[in-house]
């Protein structure tokens, strides 16, 4: 057969029978099965053709759920249609795949398996979606690698087509949906007379159609739906052996035969592990050791799960197996066992009842499964007493279901030159290292494996790549812990305690990216324990200043392709000078859009890498190097700030038992009992990290600067901040702080000063690009040439300077930025333009805010464990945070306003009780819809209120509780309990009140018992603000239901929209926000449709406060919206343009807000607010806050690859919708001035 071998990731393996044999691909993009479906799209839009001669129909729908209904509307219509997804995604599929698989109709589903959100999101790899949708009646065919990726799911379409039944095609997410393997790749023609043509003829026939009508999808009564839904059996019975002989068929062509259930190992094994996915060549490998040593041990590979067929199990367990131990990558809480284990239990139970049959628990969240865990495995089946339950990688010092893991490794297969890159996101580590591993096989025809790891941090996150070249298949899923070569591509790493060397054979190669190329420099600057580790593995030692001559050729922090060329020339895994031309070429290709001179630059730097490289000859002291304890160190990972303005119980702890382990990467070192059952975290951690990861931090000229504060506005990472003192705080300041006279009135005879954050700061540079000072008074500096003095500033200001927050009105820039940021530090890319907005609402209403952020770019970089961004006032009081999911946080935060609004209720109740107050029956009492927001308008009365289920110290009406005192207190709350500036201290004061009085009442006055319940919803007396926060994937597209229900009801809740115009977390997929002519993922040739104008939907409910605002354009603006939003008594949207970067800004995202503002004054994102509570006072409630259109859309346009890619790939097409475009934008201004003049009041 025609076969090639290649490079390729397991997506883009399992790609190629999904494109060949269907007419229609449904997705909705999610991490990481995204990348798969955007492989078919690109296939689709270069013209290729499927078995069928026409491209695929690739369409992006709004929910996984409208995919999963779309999937199933194709089936019945007869088209063969696919879709790929995973965790959340496939959840939302459930309800359909019952259809699906009900009506027998042959759709597939390419599942990258993932975690579910249960006590945390995570984004990592196990089996608990797939196990979800287990009962669901599909088949599920699971593949153990890259190779088995694309051949298995050749087999997967085959056999649905042949069996008339949904499959679930899977493999382990990350792990093998993202690993670059060398495969042999199948050439799809060869493949086609293995489709049973029949069966796609009868599939299509079988279709809704008038020509030949028939009912699906009737209603049943209990008469025959039982029956009707045995009807099938004959099917799933027949599918086993449909599946079987398909691969037989693959093996014919190819030579690699499967079975629904492979055996290896000893012929005589006595323990037998059953497992499937990724683990399986991870015990195979120990197999093979262990039987290579004399061990009865062996392993059956599942390959069909779902039809289970016990048959071929027992057919390929060997028959002197004593012990079978199932292994599931999922955890069922409350079962007798996890979905694999009670399958094969029940199978080997009815057939050999002499057999153990145990299970065990693993890998959960990509959890690393190493050889040495299988060890564990067969050791404990060998025990006189095994486990029958168990975990295995994980301390359980709780319930104690953990198994002992021995230091064990079996030897590698084959000779493998291995490396392993620790890098930093954005800096392009990971790409460059998929490029290096496509080369070395393509071109040196090497065998490679390549696999990523990163953080959540967005970019500016670790990385860490591992490589293994060989000369034959590379089967070994686990991460590297003996490597040839060992590169740190950033280096702040080095004292941030990470363990890297722990990585390095001894002899091996170790690179390190610094500015210290003397061994002097590297004296001062690398901790003692690594100069200790480098001598002790004999290590060849390497420095490239790789940050300096990115700088010197132009490309900022992209140092991946003069890093990937040191490898290159250090381990000759390939002729050098070929892969430096290979290298060369890439860089043309991915870089062609940006143009020759960044190309230039790119292939410049290559060539000047090598010569770069400085070898250290290291002394021998470095053996038993020791800290100089005297020193100061300029870097300490995971020190708190010089003073903590505030913080919470438990914060401290927390940083001591999980933070700190976890920001040493030793998170795979604690305990269960380490962490929280519930998973809640306290706040304010991200203050301990201390990244000090920026190349350039911001230097202040006090004599240029003009006082606006806005560069601590619009910062990202709040980490550029106002320091206003008296004179009596300035009192031994250090020589470096420099201030200026405050020029505002309310900070009259106070000194001004912005302070950056050296070690937080994160080095974007919006601040500086911002600063509207006459010749800038913020220019960037390199990091190094301000640390020490800036960190002395810094400690200074924090234990002497005092917050100035009660000064100046929150009305205005200064006032807003007077306030502690209660978002500080977070993990969002330098240049953010989400996190501006979210960090101005917490220095509005941070100390009463509570947040349902929908999954996405917000909810990452605002709770990724254990860096927790959001903090709190020195009070203790700040933001209160919680993610439910993706597409429910509408409704998830209008839960949370109901429950907000019932409690306060009743705490109304038992203080109108205390004052002697009449409360209404129950009978009375009323909730209407939109109370609060439609009363205004319409003028409805005010809703009743009931009264508390307690009877407790009820009082007559006019018979007051308690003292005139504290009654006059608690009237005064009542009376502004709605008042956000005064109901939290009047609240306080009526406690105090209330608590002195009740220590007086006896214990069986019924007073007592009243002051106890009221005092029970203390936390309630102060007025909340909730906020529905998430992005424009989330609002325009899967959340759109529930966010129109939502605001639709007129409920008294917040809604912020941080528009990027795109699916931002998953790599910048096109939503409904993204405009016309703009490429991204799913839009290859430019979206032909205008954005949905959501605002002006949401205005036509008339009793909604909406505003559309920029922070870049009008920054008052924005401060104005949000609180009138918060302000309005009713349901309020407030949407954000935020500049991202998968934009692709061309002057990068420093200028992000200059650009956005651009975009504003050519009109293409309009301002304006719309206010009902304007229109009830007989004004014109809709405010249009920009300019008609000026002549700057081109510029704006070109300043951004999403849009000029398609400018410079086909320029006919791309002129064509600019027009539309502009068109569209200037109608979109004429339409808003017109609706101003709507809604003007009629003069009397």
């Amino acid at each position: 057969m025609s076969t090639q071998r290649r490079a390729v990731t397991g997506m883009e393996a399992a790609a190629s029978a999904a494109y060949a044999l269907s007419d229609v691909a449904a997705i909705f993009p999610i991490t990481p099965a995204s990348h798969m479906a955007e492989k078919v799209e690109s296939w689709a839009a270069a013209g290729r053709e499927n078995f069928f001669e026409h491209p695929v129909v690739v369409k992006e729908m709004q929910s996984e759920k409208g995919v999963a209904g779309t999937l199933h509307g194709c089936l019945a219509g007869g088209a063969l249609a696919t879709t790929m997804t995973a965790s959340q995604g496939l959840m939302l599929m459930i309800p359909n795949m019952y259809k699906i698989s009900g009506e027998m109709l042959p759709g597939v589903f390419h599942i990258t398996t993932r975690s579910l959100a249960a006590h945390a999101l995570s984004i990592f790899g196990d089996h608990q979606d797939l196990m979800a949708v287990r009962a669901t009646g599909v088949a599920m065919l699971g593949s153990a690698s890259v190779q088995e990726c694309q051949d298995l799911s050749w087999v997967a379409h085959l056999s649905a087509i042949e069996g008339s039944l949904p499959f679930v095609h899977f493999f382990d997410g990350f792990r093998t949906s993202d690993e670059v393997q060398t495969i042999d790749v199948i050439d799809p023609e060869t493949m086609r007379p293995l489709v049973n043509w029949q069966a796609v003829s009868a599939f299509r026939h079988r279709a809704m159609d008038p020509e030949h009508p028939a009912i699906r999808g009737t209603a049943q009564n209990p008469d025959i739906y039982f029956q009707n839904r045995e009807a099938p059996n004959a099917a799933y019975d027949a599918l086993p052996g449909i599946v079987q002989k398909n691969m037989d068929a693959l093996a014919g062509l190819c030579g690699r035969q499967y079975h629904l259930f492979d055996y290896v190992g000893a012929a005589d094994a006595e323990r037998v592990i059953v497992t499937m996915a990724s683990s399986c060549e991870t015990v195979e490998a120990t197999v093979r050791a262990l039987v290579d040593a004399g061990e009865k041990v062996g392993l059956v590979k599942v390959r069909l799960y779902r039809p289970f067929s016990a048959e071929h199990l027992l057919a390929a367990l060997p028959a002197t197996a004593r012990t079978v131990c199932a292994l599931d990558r999922t955890k069922e809480p409350g079962s007798l066992g996890e979905p694999l284990f009670l399958d094969v239990q029940a199978a080997v139970a009815a057939m050999r009842p002499n057999v153990r049959v145990i299970g065990g628990r693993y890998g959960l969240s990509s959890k690393e499964f190493t050889p040495a865990q299988a060890k564990a495995v067969f050791d404990n089946m060998a025990a006189p007493e095994p486990k029958t339950r168990f975990t295995v990688g994980i301390n359980d010092d709780v319930t104690h279901l953990s198994l002992p893991v021995p230091a064990w490794e079996p030897a590698p297969s084959q000779p493998l030159t291995q490396a392993v890159f620790y890098g930093f996101g954005s800096d392009g580590t990971v790409s460059a290292n998929k490029v290096a591993a496509r080369i070395v096989s393509d071109a040196a025809g090497k065998f490679v494996q390549e696999y990523s790891w990163f953080d959540s941090k967005k970019s500016g996150g670790l990385t860490i790549s591992y490589m293994r070249f060989g000369d034959a298949p590379v089967h070994e899923p686990w991460l590297i812990t003996s490597a040839d070569y060992l590169a740190c591509h950033k280096d702040i790493y080095v004292k941030r305690g990470y363990d890297m060397l722990d990585r390095l054979r001894d002899g091996g190669t170790f690179v390190l990216n610094a500015p210290w190329t003397s061994v002097h420099e590297l004296d001062a600057a690398l901790p003692a324990k690594l100069r200790r580790a480098i001598a002790a593995k004999h290590a060849n030692f390497y420095v490239i200043d790789a940050a300096k001559l990115a700088a010197d050729e132009g490309l900022g922090p992209r140092i991946n392709m003069i890093m990937q060329t040191v490898f290159f020339r250090l381990t000759r895994v390939m002729d050098f000078d070929e892969a430096v031309q290979l290298l060369k070429e890439n860089v043309a290709t991915v870089y062609a859009s940006k143009g020759d001179d960044v190309v230039s630059r790119d292939q410049q730097a290559i060539d000047k890498a090598a010569d770069a490289l400085v070898k250290i000859g290291y002394p021998k002291s470095w053996e038993h190097a020791r800290d100089d304890d005297a020193a100061p160190s300029d870097y300490a990972a995971g020190t708190a700030p010089a003073v903590r303005l505030g913080s919470v119980p438990g914060e401290d702890a927390f940083i001591k038992n999980v933070f700190r382990p976890l920001d040493e990467l030793r998170g795979d070192e604690l305990p269960v009992s380490a962490l929280a059952p519930d998973g809640i975290v306290p706040p304010g951690s991200a203050a301990c990290e201390k990244r000090c990861v920026a190349y350039e931090i911001p230097a202040w000229d006090a004599t240029k600067c003009v006082e606006c504060y806005e560069c601590s506005l619009v910062c990202p990472h709040a980490a550029i901040r106002p320091y206003v003192s008296t004179a009596d705080e300035l009192a031994g300041v250090p020589a470096a702080f420099t201030t200026k006279p405050a020029r505002l009135p309310q900070l009259a005879g106070m000194a001004f000063r912005i302070q950056v954050y050296p070690e937080d700061c994160v080095g974007c540079g919006s601040c500086a690009d911002n600063c509207p000072a006459p010749g800038k008074a913020l220019t960037m500096q390199p990091l190094a040439s301000q640390l020490a003095t800036q960190k002395e500033n810094l400690a200074f200001a924090q234990a002497n300077i005092a917050l100035k927050d009660d000064r100046v009105p929150t009305d205005s820039i200064p006032g807003t930025q007077l306030q502690k940021p209660l978002l500080e530090f977070s993990g969002c890319c330098g240049g953010c333009g989400e996190t501006p907005y979210v960090k101005l609402l917490t220095q509005l209403f941070g100390d009463r805010l509570i947040i349902a952020n929908a999954t996405g770019c917000s909810s990452i970089w605002g709770a990724y464990m254990p860096s927790m961004p959001y903090t709190v006032k020195p009070n203790g009081h700040g933001p209160a945070w919680g993610n439910s999911l993706f597409e429910d946080n509408g409704e998830f935060g209008y839960g949370i306003a109901k429950a907000v609004k019932v409690r306060r209720r009743h705490l109304a109740d038992l203080v109108k009780r205390a004052v002697g107050e009449e409360i209404p029956p129950a009978t009375t009492f009323v909730d209407p819809v939109g109370e609060g927001a439609q009363q205004g308008i319409a003028g409805g009365v005010p809703a009743q209120t009931a009264p508390s289920a307690s009877g407790a110290g009820t009082s007559a009406a006019g018979t007051p509780a308690f003292s005139p005192t504290t009654t006059a207190l608690l009237r005064d709350w009542l009376t502004a309990a709605d008042n956000a500036d005064a109901a939290y201290d009047l609240g306080q004061a009526a406690q105090r009140a209330l608590q002195a009085e009740r220590e007086r009442l006896a214990e069986s006055d019924p007073a007592r018992a009243l002051a106890d319940e009221i005092l029970d919803y203390g936390e309630m007396f102060g007025k909340k603000s909730v906020w529905a926060v998430g992005g424009d994937g989330w609002a325009y597209d899967i959340g759109f239901g529930g966010l129109d229900e939502v605001l639709a009801s007129g409920e008294n809740i917040n809604v912020l929209v941080l528009d990027t115009e795109g699916y931002s977390n998953t790599g910048g997929e096109m939503s409904k926000a993204t405009e016309l002519s703009s490429v991204s993922g799913f839009t290859l040739e430019g979206k032909p449709t205008p954005r949905k104008d959501l605002g002006r939907m949401m205005m036509q409910y008339d009793y909604v406060y909406v505003a559309q605002v920029c922070l870049g354009a009008d920054m008052e603006q924005t401060i104005r919206a949000l609180r009138e939003a918060e302000a309005y008594d009713g349901p309020s949207i407030v949407i954000a343009l935020c500049p991202c970067i998968s934009w692709g800004i061309k002057g990068g995202m420093s200028t992000n807000l200059r650009v956005a503002r651009e975009g504003v004054h050519a009109g293409y994102w309009p301002l304006f607010r719309f206010n009902p509570m304007l229109a009830a006072a007989g004004k014109d409630p809709l405010a249009v806050d920009y300019q008609a259109p000026d002549d700057g859309l081109d510029d704006f346009l070109a300043k951004q690859d999403r849009f000029a890619s398609l400018l410079a790939r086909d320029p006919a097409r791309a002129r064509t919708l600019h027009s539309e475009l502009s068109k569209d934008l200037a109608r979109e201004y004429t339409e808003l001035e017109r609706e101003v003049k709507v809604y003007e009041p009629e003069s009397n």
